[in-house]
C-alpha cells in the first residue's frame, strides 16, 4: 500500500507546490527513505491539505498522512488532533491520531535546527546572531520570533529577507539542505512524524 503524505504549503502557485514537493522528497531521501519513498502531495493551504488527507483516507490503495504547521505552541501532553481541534476547529477522527502530524510551530522552525545549512544557502550577509533560540530546542520558539529572526538574519543577503513574500521561492531551497537528523533531535513532533513514516514504509 502506497503511503501518501499530504503537506500544507506552496500557496496557490502550482510551480511552488511542485518545488516544495521536490524539496520534501529530497529531505525524505536524506532521512533514509530512498527506495521506499512515500508519495508527497503539497496541497497549498492548510484547509486544502486537510481535505486532501481526509479524501485520501477513503482510498483503499493508499495510507494517508497529514503534516501541517501547528501555527502556535502545542500544549504539554496535547495530541496533534487535540491541538487542531482547539486551534482550527478541525473535525478529525481520533482513530487517525498516528497519522496526523505537526511542524511545530511552523515549517520554518525546522530550519532553525540546522543553522549551518542556512549559512550555506544564504552565504554572504547572513547573520545568525539574529536567529532566536538554539538548534537543540526549536519547538519552544514562538512563531513570530521564528519569522522575525529569519527575516532579520537574511536581510543583508542577496536573496533575503526571508519573509512571506519570498518564502515560496526560498523555502524549498532551505528544505533541500537541512539535515533531517538535526530536525528530529530538536523537535519531538518531527521525530514522531519520521518514526511513523519509517513504521509505515517498512511494511
Amino acid at each position: 500500500m502506497r503511503v501518501v503524505v499530504h503537506i500544507e504549503g506552496g500557496g496557490d502557485n502550482k510551480m511552488q507546490q511542485i518545488e516544495l514537493r521536490q524539496a520534501f522528497e529530497a529531505l525524505f531521501r536524506r532521512a533514509g527513505f530512498e527506495g521506499k519513498m512515500p508519495r508527497v502531495d503539497c496541497s497549498g493551504s492548510r484547509e486544502q491539505a486537510k481535505k486532501d488527507y481526509l479524501s485520501g483516507r477513503k482510498q483503499s490503495d493508499r495510507h494517508a498522512m497529514l503534516l501541517v504547521d501547528a501555527e502556535a505552541a502545542v500544549a504539554d501532553g496535547a495530541s496533534s488532533i487535540a491541538h487542531l481541534q482547539t486551534r482550527d476547529r478541525w473535525d478529525l477522527d481520533a482513530s487517525t491520531e498516528n497519522d496526523v502530524h505537526l511542524m511545530v510551530q511552523l515549517m520554518e522552525s525546522w530550519f532553525l535546527a540546522d543553522r549551518t545549512a542556512l549559512q550555506a544557502v544564504f552565504g554572504a550577509g547572513f547573520n545568525p546572531s539574529h536567529l532566536p533560540g538554539t538548534e537543540r530546542d526549536i519547538e519552544s520558539i514562538r512563531k513570530s520570533d521564528v519569522e522575525s529572526g529569519l527575516s532579520n538574519a537574511t536581510r543583508a543577503t542577496k536573496d533575503g529577507p526571508y519573509d512571506r513574500r519570498t518564502k515560496g521561492r526560498l523555502g524549498p531551497r532551505i528544505l533541500i539542505r537541512i539535515d533531517p537528523r538535526k530536525v528530529e533531535a530538536a523537535s519531538p513532533h518531527a521525530k514522531r512524524f519520521f518514526d511513523r513514516l519509517r513504521e509505515l514504509t517498512a511494511r
